[in-house]
């Protein structure tokens, strides 16, 4: 069986550097600024929700149903830690996963980071997903049905937490299954502090469709 790998999360701080002969390339530092990067334990359930189960550090958000959507319109996805399965873990100890049950929710996580951001700086925020979809809960290794679905990733560069904000900086949508992939995004801080958000569009409901962070 193929294992479901989740990888890191990176916030990098980049710095540019004017020299006497011109402006140098932007060069990356190894900071990362994340908290809990890895979604690594402890796992919060919030209020009292066990379908919104998300790593220390994180906060779940999604797109709410307005009149007018279909029965399996805009549903909050749900959230929960993978642990104790192993083959979903690639390392460390847990992972995030982020998932629809015959729906088709617009939603993520996000986490708003204020230690060690300076105005005017630039910011690079990276995730690796893997997306699984199917129509059968009998194939767990491969996608047999994909659901339309797109990760982004992107930073709100005023340090605000409305994933709906035009402020928002986010990476062209991706859609890839049954592979890691990176996702990437760079912007310069306005404030203080930025934001930096995951987004998942299932665009198209199947029986069981997860994100793996």
């Amino acid at each position: 069986m193929k294992r479901l790998l989740h990888y890191r999360v990176l916030l990098i701080f980049c710095v540019s550097l004017l020299l006497l002969v011109g402006l140098a390339p932007v060069q990356a530092q190894a900071d990362n600024l994340l908290t809990n990067p890895g979604f690594e334990p402890p796992y919060n359930t919030l209020d009292g929700d066990p379908e919104r189960t998300v790593a220390d550090g994180w906060s779940p958000w999604h797109i709410t149903r307005t009149d007018g959507v279909t029965v399996y319109g805009l549903p909050q996805p749900e959230y929960q830690e993978v642990a104790p399965n192993a083959d979903r873990i690639r390392s460390d100890s847990n992972a995030q996963e982020i998932f629809g049950t015959f729906a088709n929710p617009v939603g993520g996580v996000f986490q708003r980071v204020v230690e060690g951001i300076t105005p005017q700086a630039e910011y690079r925020f990276s995730l690796y997903a893997w997306v699984w979809s199917t129509s059968r809960e009998d194939i767990l290794d491969e996608s047999e049905d994909d659901a339309d679905v797109t990760v982004e990733v992107g930073i709100d560069p005023t340090g605000g937490t409305d994933a709906t904000s035009s402020a928002i900086q986010w990476s062209l949508p991706a859609e890839q299954y049954d592979a890691y992939r990176q996702y990437s995004v760079t912007a310069t801080a306005t404030s203080n502090a930025v934001t930096v958000f995951v987004r998942i569009k299932i665009r198209d409901p199947k029986a069981r469709t997860s994100v793996y962070l």
